[in-house]
């Protein structure tokens, strides 16, 4: 992202929150979208509603800007900071949103593991 394009954004959780912010992005925004959940019922209702279906967080974390929007500490653990999860995988100049509620002490968790590898 040197140029500062982005050419790739997605979602990792399609809650409450989640699902309304990544069916929005994808039906306006000419970038593409990708959409990533547990839940096989979400994941259809946003790739209906136009977003591209991620396999897996590897595929995730091919995104310039990536929402983590996962219902709590546990799920924000395990998407960031597990095996193979946004933070093992990140890359200089990418951009994770937190929308979860997880504490200060995980965010900072996570925060300190994407700068380290430059994100």
């Amino acid at each position: 992202m040197a140029d500062s394009s982005v050419d790739l954004v997605a979602f990792v959780g399609l809650g409450a929150m989640g699902a309304p912010m990544c069916v929005n992005l994808a039906a306006k925004s000419p970038v593409p979208v990708l959409a990533y959940d547990l839940n096989a019922d979400a994941m259809a209702s946003a790739v209906h509603a136009g977003a591209m279906r991620a396999q897996d967080l590897a595929t995730v974390a091919e995104a310039d800007i990536i929402f983590v929007c996962v219902p709590g500490e546990d799920e924000t653990r395990a998407v960031c900071l597990g095996i193979g999860g946004l933070c093992d995988q990140a890359r200089p100049e990418q951009i994770v949103v937190d929308c979860t509620t997880a504490t200060v002490a995980v965010n900072l968790d996570v925060a300190e593991a994407l700068t380290s590898k430059g994100a």
